[in-house]
């Protein structure tokens, strides 16, 4: 190797596959540097990888050219081995550094010896929800105000942070999946599910829809195995979980463009609002299972949907901090 090894085309060995080990491991070292030479190297593999997607825009149809010429300039010299060009950008998918229109996807790197982890995190606004595709094809639906890391390539366990709520489809696989959230973890192969891990609440809770699960907590107890139709909740605080049947369908609305309750009971619409709001609400007795409602949620604010109730049925609400209290009034 020369003593001022061109980076740029270190990176682009390696995007190819044509690198020797001494140049990842010099590439490598020269990455653990600084934070400089690591967004380097992010940009010039989403630029890459840009080509795929089809989201080229003039400045990086520009860059991709540069590039492309740098790899003929190295071949012509024998800097490189021949291979087919095009191919090679067509050959890598995922765009990792990118805008989209329900969150922002950001890099977070992690290095153990001579391995670098390029860790992946979405995050999702306040007024957004959306659907992803993880490197193993799982679907994923991340709610409100929701944030997820994992791996840009999945080894032989998949795993996932999740602070939020999300629902997911995993694909089958003889790899386990594991959704780690706070205290507690979800282990599943193939399955459809629901996890809610808000920080600010003091409750995880997952609910299955299809397939089998078994939940872990850091008490140090058995897994728990759960069945299609169960809700399983752990409280923090006290370190104790519950289990009960619900209907999944209840915590998966949030998914929808729009709510539509058609003579349900209250309880039954507090679950969704809970999921579509992204807030706790709790009631008072059981007057809420025998109070019946019909009406639709859009884009209305919480606020405006408490007023609508309050015309529809002699109710009262309370906040206490971020939590909404309800009752019947008397």
């Amino acid at each position: 190797m020369k003593n001022n090894p061109d980076y740029n085309l270190l990176t682009l060995r390696y995007l190819d596959g044509t690198a020797t080990p001494d140049e990842v491991r010099l590439l490598f070292a020269w990455l653990k540097l600084s934070d400089q030479h690591k967004m380097d190297f992010i940009e010039i593999r989403r630029m890459w990888r840009m080509d795929e997607s089809g989201m080229n825009d003039p400045e990086t149809e520009q860059a991709l050219s540069y590039l492309h010429n740098r790899i003929l300039f190295a071949e012509k010299n024998k800097q490189l081995p021949k291979r087919k060009i095009l191919s090679s950008f067509l050959k890598y998918a995922a765009v990792i550094l990118f805008w989209i229109v329900t969150g922002i996807a950001v890099h977070q790197w992690s290095v153990r010896d001579q391995e670098i982890v390029v860790m992946n995190r979405i995050l999702t606004g306040d007024d957004n929800k959306g659907r992803f595709i993880l490197p193993d094809s799982t679907i994923v639906w991340l709610n409100k105000g929701s944030s997820l890391q994992y791996p840009e390539k999945f080894s032989k366990e998949r795993w996932v942070l999740l602070d939020g709520e999300a629902y997911f489809e995993v694909k089958q696989s003889k790899s386990p999946f594991l959704v780690r959230a706070g205290e507690v973890d979800v282990k599943v192969t193939g399955t459809r599910f629901v996890v809610q891990n808000y920080e600010k609440r003091s409750v995880f809770q997952v609910v299955l829809v299809s397939g089998k699960v078994f939940v872990n907590t850091s008490s140090g107890k058995a897994d728990t195995e759960l069945f299609p139709g169960e809700l399983y909740s752990y409280s923090y605080q006290t370190g104790k979980s519950t289990r009960q049947l619900v209907n999944p369908g209840n915590y998966m609305s949030w998914m929808e463009r729009r709510l539509i309750f058609d003579n349900r009971p209250l309880s039954e619409i507090l679950i969704n609002m809970e999921g579509w709001y992204g807030i706790d609400i709790s009631t008072t007795g059981h007057w809420a299972d025998k109070t019946y409602m019909t009406f639709t949620i859009r884009d209305e604010s919480i606020e405006e949907i408490l007023k609508a109730m309050k015309l529809i049925a002699p109710i009262r609400y309370t906040w206490e901090g971020d939590k909404l209290r309800l009752s019947q009034e008397n």
